[in-house]
Formats: structure tokens, C-alpha cells, sequence
């Protein structure tokens, strides 16, 4: 079912986060990357609208209704998995939520909320999505699709195609799997950009083969230079190119 457009003030906002002291700065630094990070996690089992219960107050999600979105809040929580008020608490709280929202949770007393519980659908993306990752090499649209398609639940106008709860979900899971990797495993994160993460630990934290929704380690203990927020280069100790991102750049 589709849902109204308060229900696009809960989406989360997309993880970015760069440390500027080490901007400018050569420095030995490893990486890891989630495989189609988004796609993997619009996967699994999805809110349903049509049977959902309004309830007054601050309603924790359960067994049978799972999906809990605060429309005063505008926050959202998944039974026994993230409640995104909590992120008011990490030191990324402004990269995982807009400021508008952070104002909302301090603002909003549990009586004064409106809780809105949905049971799991009966259906899910997951064929789909492990279709195109599938197919990616061979059609150049592939990865375009898996990502658009998200962006395309909660536009700007919101007329066409009202499915906010959905992308809602995808993205809160997505920071929360960055979020406790960063602040759980990590002492010197410096750069996150939604489904990889920079840092200056020299562990390997990933696998070394790729496939939708495995953490994959790009590189550890290399040189690591960086301008801006996706504006990077990665080298060998000869300082021969590995990887670089050129992020809001045509060249």
C-alpha cells in the first residue's frame, strides 16, 4: 500500500561522513565496501501499509508488527534490530539524520507521539534485486536500476509513486549496518560515503570476493590521499595509482 507524505520525513538521511584533518594529508589507511549496499537492503522482509495500526504515544515495534515509523518524531525502528532515536546518541548523528529530525526527537515527548505499526509483507525484492546484481557486468543499466528504483520511492513531489516507508527502511538499515561497523570495530573512521568506509586501522574486516550484501575489503595499509568527500586517491608505497574517486567532477 502506499503511504502519505509524512511518512517521507522519516526517511533517514544518506551516511556521509570525512574526517577534515586528514584532508590534504598522505596517510597509511585500509577500506572496506557493502556490496550493492542499498539493493541488499531493501531485501528481506518489507513494511506493509494496508493492514497498519495508528496508535497514540511511542510504540515499540513487535513480533507481529515489526515496522514502527514515528510520524511526530519522524523516526523509525525495526523489532529487535535499530530504533534511529537511538542515533541521537552516536557521535555520526548528524550524518544519519537530517537536521529537522534531530530537532523532532528532542522536541517530541513519547505521550505526544503518533505510532504507526505495520506487519511484514508477503511480498519482497529479493529475486529481483539478485536478478540485476546478476547481470551487472553485462548490462551497464543494472546497477543504475537498483538504485534509482530506490530513489524513486520517495521523490521530491510525491505524487507518482508514494512508497516511502519502503525506501525508509532500506536506508535506516543500510546507515545502521555503517554505523555499528564505524563505532563498533573502528577506532580512526575517515571517510564514509553510504557503502564504504576509509580508516586508518591496518585490519581486514571484509572478505575478498564480492556478492550482493557481503562486506568486501578494498585495500589495507595503503596510501591514502585525500581532497573532499569522495575526491581520492589510493596508492602502493611506489605511489603507483590503485584507486581514485573523483566525486562531483566530469574529468
Amino acid at each position: 500500500d502506499t503511504t502519505e507524505i509524512e511518512f517521507r520525513d522519516c526517511v533517514p538521511k544518506q551516511f556521509y561522513f570525512i574526517n577534515n584533518r586528514y584532508c590534504k594529508r598522505m596517510v597509511k589507511a585500509s577500506a572496506i565496501d557493502f556490496c550493492a549496499q542499498y539493493p541488499t537492503n531493501i531485501c528481506g522482509d518489507l513494511p506493509d501499509g494496508h493492514e497498519r495500526l495508528i496508535l497514540k504515544g511511542r510504540i515499540k515495534p513487535s513480533e507481529a508488527y515489526p515496522f514502527a515509523f514515528y510520524i511526530k518524531s519522524r523516526c523509525i525502528a525495526e523489532f529487535q534490530k535499530y530504533d534511529t532515536h537511538n542515533w541521537i546518541q552516536s557521535k555520526f548523528a548528524y550524518n544519519l539524520l537530517y537536521q529537522d529530525q534531530i530537532k523532532s526527537i528532542y522536541n517530541t515527548k513519547d505521550e505526544d507521539e503518533i505510532t504507526v505499526l505495520m506487519k511484514p509483507s508477503k511480498f519482497c525484492f529479493d529475486d529481483i534485486m539478485n536478478n540485476f546484481y546478476e547481470i551487472r557486468k553485462e548490462d551497464p543499466i543494472a546497477k543504475t536500476v537498483m538504485n534509482a528504483f530506490i530513489g524513486m520511492l520517495h521523490t521530491k513531489k510525491y505524487i507518482n509513486h508514494k512508497y516511502a516507508h519502503l525506501a525508509a527502511i532500506a536506508i535506516a538499515r543500510s546507515n545502521e549496518k555503517m554505523r555499528t561497523l564505524a563505532e563498533d570495530k573502528l577506532n580512526e573512521p575517515i571517510h564514509i560515503c553510504v557503502d564504504g568506509c576509509v580508516y586508518l586501522d591496518k585490519i581486514k574486516l571484509g572478505t575478498d570476493s564480492k556478492g550482493i550484501g557481503l562486506c568486501h575489503q578494498e585495500f589495507v595499509d595503503k596510501l591514502f590521499y585525500m581532497e573532499q568527500m569522495n575526491c581520492y586517491a589510493v596508492m602502493n608505497d611506489d605511489e603507483s595509482i590503485i584507486k581514485f574517486r573523483h566525486g562531483a567532477f566530469n574529468s
